[in-house]
């Protein structure tokens, strides 16, 4: 649509804000992609210290940092200084038939419709950070950390409206800068020259980089990178911030390479880092300790030393940031996040529960856990070996941030969460998947340097490598994979996505002001119900979308009392329901219904969706008690 085209080019816009930002303040090194995230670790201190300290809209930030962007570009044309330090245009170029795909994607999972893009259009009305006195949020977590809800609060800015599919663009731009960063680590195990500009990307390893950054990558899920949260941003983030503390501690040791650039490159890129997520700083404080113990070892001391004088300037900034953050979410704000319970309920009696379900996840994603594991064993063997290479303190750096997080994780599954929650460590393989970047990210630069040391090489590899239709079947793979994989990341277009979010626009667009709606959806769980309630409730907060997935529900609330009588919206008809409503229903269509003259009355009917070409049905459809597939 028109909207979501405007979209893609405002998240260029904001890429490019933000690029210049970050350059205006790196040096002519820098890893692939990093002065976009630095730039957002800048716009994202500026947007959190006037969101918590002042009462100022939003949208005044955007246009700041829209002038700051032009006088950092000047600032570099002035010292003679390149624009762009690293020229990945062929990634971005075999990327963008991505970008243009999900693009089109609009939202449909329960998290994003929920609570992340409510946050956004609170910002979007309101100006400003829910607070007591202010219109209530729709959005079921206003107090989650906010870094990635101003970056789509930012292009939705620029857009001049709502961008929801910003989302979609903005997670797998950073799969696109992840695939930058392992082009560049490639290039190191070739090179091994840390302290020069990354080369340029030829055609062949930019085809080959973002391959290994989606569909050979075992932590990249579509449902995960296509969605408007955080959870890509943190792994992606963590990634370009792990390489850049494993360089900068390979220089502190041996304390005599210029160490600036990477100072900076760290201490920008946590403030991006830190906000993004509720758990983002432990895993910043695990990184902290791999780094130091990196330094361990014959001549601890003086480089400790320098590492302690350096930690204000590396996450004094971010801690500042998070301290702001959490401030103001603790000041009475009645923000909702989530919490730890108290100590009497924690669940110790799930604990053989819950490992169990550790070792389940492990067996069903044996890709990501079993290259993770190779790490932490190879960490373990290495780590008491008096000498070590700079792979072995980067295998070591992961393995401390992979069993450091799984340990959190343990711990929060028995002080948080309860129920099968806890003791089916429900979503353990997403919470992990936000340090799988780093870990992946490292395998690779150790399986090239591997190659490049002829270790991998045989006879068969060294044929492959000197043919030249190689390089040409990688780049013709590069090519075909968006176009080959559109159903596979259009999953908004399964039914009764498309179905509900039509019909909810139309309700949200057509009843009456301060109308309650009940969505009916027999076995619903909630993976359809929101994405009415959405749709209907977005630009509508005068009336109430309610999920009602039982008569009992519908029952109990059509007794209380509201200033007009609740209308009924149900997917299927039904003998308890024609009973009720005193009604003949009808079949094979969804309905509204809604009260006259104190008898309940149809309003509008529409069809059940029908299967078509890339509008498959879901596969959770089979659990409703009506079933629209039939």
């Amino acid at each position: 649509s028109q909207k979501q085209t405007i979209g893609l080019f405002s998240v260029f816009l904001a890429s490019l804000v933000m690029s210049f930002i970050g350059r205006s303040i790196s040096s002519e090194f820098v890893w692939g992609g990093s002065t976009l995230l630095m730039g957002w670790g800048v716009g994202s201190l500026v947007y959190t210290a006037v969101a918590t300290l002042s009462m100022a809209n939003l949208s005044y930030v955007v246009w700041a940092l829209f002038v700051f962007s032009l006088g950092g570009i000047i600032f570099l044309k002035r010292r003679g200084a390149r624009l762009v330090t690293v020229k990945p245009w062929r990634i971005l170029v075999l990327g963008f038939p991505f970008l243009l795909i999900v693009s089109a994607k609009y939202p449909s999972e329960v998290d994003v419709l929920s609570h992340w893009l409510y946050n956004v259009i609170y910002l979007l009305d309101h100006g400003v950070l829910p607070r007591p006195g202010l219109p209530q949020s729709l959005s079921a977590y206003t107090g989650f950390p906010y870094n990635h809800t101003f970056a789509l609060h930012f292009v939705s800015v620029l857009a001049g409206a709502m961008a929801e599919s910003a989302g979609n663009v903005i997670n797998f731009g950073l799969v696109i800068l992840f695939a930058m960063l392992l082009a560049n680590l490639i290039q190191l195990a070739k090179t091994d020259e840390v302290n020069k500009c990354p080369a340029r990307i030829g055609w062949p390893l930019a085809a080959l980089a973002l391959i290994l950054a989606t569909y050979a990558n075992p932590i990249f899920v579509r449902k995960i990178v296509l969605m408007a949260n955080p959870d890509t941003a943190t792994s992606v983030g963590l990634a370009f911030l792990g390489i850049t503390a494993w360089q900068l501690t390979e220089r502190l040791r041996t304390n005599d390479a210029p160490i600036k650039p990477l100072v900076v490159q760290f201490s920008l890129i946590s403030l991006f880092f830190i906000n993004l997520k509720q758990p983002n700083i432990i895993i910043l404080f695990l990184l902290c300790i791999g780094m130091a113990l990196l330094l361990s070892g014959k001549g601890t001391y003086p480089r400790f030393q320098r590492f302690l004088r350096l930690a204000p300037i590396l996450i004094g900034p971010a801690l500042l940031s998070y301290i702001l953050w959490r401030t103001f979410v603790s000041s009475g704000a009645q923000l909702h996040e989530a919490t730890l319970l108290p100590f009497e309920q924690w669940q110790f009696q799930n604990i053989p529960a819950i490992l169990s379900s550790f070792w389940a996840n492990a067996v069903k994603k044996a890709g990501y856990f079993g290259i993770m594991t190779v790490l932490a064993v190879l960490a373990g063997v290495k780590l008491f070996r008096p000498t070590k290479t700079s792979f072995d303190r980067l295998a070591i750096l992961a393995a401390v941030i992979f069993i450091g997080w799984n340990g959190v994780l343990f711990f929060l599954y028995i002080a948080h969460w309860t129920g099968h929650a806890s003791t089916g460590a429900s979503s353990y393989w997403r919470y992990n998947t936000f340090i799988g970047y780093f870990g992946y990210a490292v395998v690779i630069y150790g399986l090239s340097r591997f190659f490049f040391q002829n270790y991998l090489k045989t006879t068969f590899s060294k044929s492959l490598v000197r043919s030249t239709a190689l390089p040409r079947i990688i780049v013709t793979l590069a090519i075909l994979m968006p176009i080959v994989t559109t159903p596979y990341l259009r999953f908004d277009r399964q039914q009764p996505k498309p179905y509900l979010r039509s019909i909810g626009n139309e309700i949200g667009a057509s009843v009456p002001f301060g109308s309650r709606v009940l969505v009916h959806i027999p076995g619903d769980i909630g993976d359809y119900a929101t994405v009415m309630q959405y749709f209907a409730n977005r630009f509508r907060s005068d009336i109430s979308v309610a999920p009602a997935p039982s008569l009992s529900i519908i029952k109990s609330d059509l007794n209380k009392e509201y200033p007009s009588p609740p209308m009924v919206w149900s997917m299927c008809s039904s003998g308890e329901l024609e009973q009720y409503f005193a009604l003949k229903l009808p079949e094979n269509q969804s309905f509204l219904l809604t009260q006259r003259n104190g008898n309940w009355a149809i309003v509008k009917s529409w069809d059940w969706p029908k299967s078509r070409f890339l509008s498959s049905y879901h596969k959770n459809i089979k659990n409703l008690k009506c079933d629209i597939s039939y």
